[in-house]
Formats: C-alpha cells, sequence, structure tokens
C-alpha cells in the first residue's frame, strides 16, 4: 500500500466506491428505507414511553401541559444567560438518544459496506443483520460523536450569547461562529471517520473512538483525503441545488426538478459510496499498522485482498 496519498490514489478509491455503490444500489436503497422506518419506529416508542413517563408521574395529561409551560418560561426570561444554559441543556439530552438512533442506521450502512468491501456484494437482509447485532455499541458511537462533533459548536454559540447578551447574533460574530462550527465539524468528522468501520469490525464504541483518532492522526493526508474528496463532493452538489432553487418556476421548473431528481439519486449513491471507500480505507490501514508491527525488512509488502484492489 501506498503511504502517501495523492490525487490518482483518491480518485482511484473514489471510482471504485462508486461503482461498488451503482452496482448494489437497490440492496443499499431498500436496506436504508427499512432500518429508517424501524430507526424511525423507535424513536416513535422512546418519545411515547417520555411522554407516557410524564403523564404518569406528573397525575394526568394537564399537569403535564402545566409542567411544560412552566418549563419554557425561562426561555423567555430576560435573563439570557439563564434562558439560554436552559436551551443548550435541553436540547442535548433531549437530542441525544434521537442522534444515536440515526447512527446506528448510518452504521448499519459501514456493515453492508463492510460485506462488498469483503465480498463484492450484499443483501437487503445484511443491514438488519447488523443493525441487530451492532445496536448498542453504534448507538454508543453515535453518542460519542455526537458529544465530540457537534456539543462543543453548541457551546460556542452558548458562550457568544453569554457574552453579548442577545439571543440572536448577526453581523460578523455570527460568520465567524458558522465557519467555526463548519470547520470543526468537518475535521472531527474526519477524526472519527475510521469509527464505525472498527465497531463493524468488532471494536467496542470507546475502542473504535481511539482507534479512528489514532489511524487518522498517523495516516493524516490518506483520511482526510478520502474524507474531504467525499465533503467537497456533496457541497459541490448542495451549491449547485442551491443556485437551482430559484430558477424553478415556469418555464424552467419541469428542468430544475429533472435535476433535482437526479441530484438525490447521485446523493443516494454517493453517502454508501462514502461508506464504501471509508471501510475500505480503514481494512488497508489496519493491514498496513499489523504488518508494521510484525513485519521487518523494507521490502515487505501487505498481504490483503479487497474488491477492487489495495
Amino acid at each position: 500500500m501506498e503511504n502517501k496519498t495523492s490525487l490518482s490514489l483518491v480518485w482511484e478509491d473514489m471510482k471504485i466506491a462508486l461503482r461498488f455503490a451503482v452496482k448494489n444500489f437497490i440492496s443499499f436503497f431498500l436496506g436504508m428505507i427499512g432500518v429508517l422506518v424501524v430507526t424511525g419506529l423507535i424513536m416513535g416508542v422512546f418519545m411515547g414511553v417520555v411522554l407516557a413517563a410524564m403523564v404518569i408521574f406528573l397525575g394526568g395529561f394537564p399537569q403535564m401541559v402545566d409542567f411544560i409551560t412552566h418549563l419554557a418560561q425561562p426561555f423567555m426570561s430576560s435573563d439570557v444567560v439563564a434562558s439560554s444554559g436552559m436551551i443548550l441543556a435541553i436540547m442535548v439530552v433531549l437530542m441525544m438518544p434521537l442522534v444515536a438512533s440515526f447512527f446506528v442506521a448510518i452504521g448499519a450502512l459501514f456493515g453492508m459496506s463492510r460485506e462488498i468491501v469483503e465480498s463484492d456484494g450484499t443483501s437487503v437482509s445484511g443491514v438488519f443483520v447488523w443493525y441487530k447485532t451492532k445496536f448498542f455499541s453504534l448507538a454508543a458511537g453515535g453518542v460519542l460523536l455526537y458529544l465530540t462533533a457537534m456539543v462543543p459548536s453548541m457551546g460556542m454559540w452558548l458562550l457568544a450569547i453569554i457574552v453579548t447578551q442577545s439571543v440572536v447574533l448577526t453581523g460578523a460574530l455570527a460568520g465567524v461562529l458558522a465557519s467555526f462550527s463548519f470547520i470543526w465539524l468537518v475535521v472531527t468528522l474526519g477524526m472519527l471517520s475510521m469509527m464505525f468501520p472498527a465497531i463493524i469490525d468488532g471494536e467496542s464504541a470507546w475502542q473504535a473512538y481511539k482507534r479512528s483518532i489514532r489511524l487518522s492522526t498517523t495516516y493524516f493526508d490518506r483520511v482526510f483525503a478520502t474524507w474531504l474528496s467525499f465533503v467537497v463532493a456533496f457541497l459541490i452538489f448542495g451549491i449547485t441545488f442551491s443556485f437551482a432553487t430559484p430558477a424553478a418556476s415556469p418555464p424552467m421548473g419541469p428542468f430544475v426538478g429533472l435535476i433535482g431528481i437526479i441530484g438525490l439519486v447521485l446523493m443516494i449513491i454517493m453517502l454508501p459510496a462514502m461508506s464504501i471507500a471509508l471501510t475500505r480505507l480503514y481494512m488497508i490501514l489496519m493491514a498496513e499498522g499489523e504488518s508494521e508491527e510484525v513485519e521487518s525488512g523494507p521490502n515487505d509488502h501487505v498481504n490483503l485482498s479487497l474488491v477492487g484492489g489495495v
């Protein structure tokens, strides 16, 4: 394996991933629909249990409404610090199980990608196997990713609100915070891009978290080149359709609608392609790391056989 990345190497990785994503499009598409339905049901059950517990604990539905109304009062308080802190705390707590459920679905996608990388094929039922067997590990990984990538950005916005004593942030400060949040999100997600492949590989959530950071620092150029190539691809799609939206009126409406459908299909392909590329890269890097530990001699090479080559 090449230790140093290059544009040709990254392009080759993307081509392999896209080819496998297109080839297994139906399996990915149907599998993810099924997983998202199951995830939605789990979220619904969770919210239902929470509401039922609140009704029972508070002594009835009217009492629950009064409690929620009372809870919302700090949001309207003139004390910006208290209201902002309350909002952040509630958002972090309430979003955690929802985010965890969402990342279980994303993690199951990496399970399908593992099957493709190893055998050039997967099935719709395969995603449910990964969903069931790795549910708690993937959920824990999602929580770790959420706390690392998203909560610090939320904290920065809260700090700015406290300093300015204004709930609505505008101008240069808002621009700086938005830029910081975007950069922080891209960097931390890149650092943790090997976490879900590691969980699928049998690591616990915490072990996978540490493994991903270690791999992304040791092979920084290779990991981030692959990760950023897909980030740029998603940004290009997003910017293209944001510019096309104003033209969605007659007579350009049908044309823009067709472009939108094509773009949606491409986005559906890009997400599985990204999981395939990251899974494949994880397996290559792990094999490279193991070879460096047990082999000696500059001419030794990794004995790794993957579909699409190394």
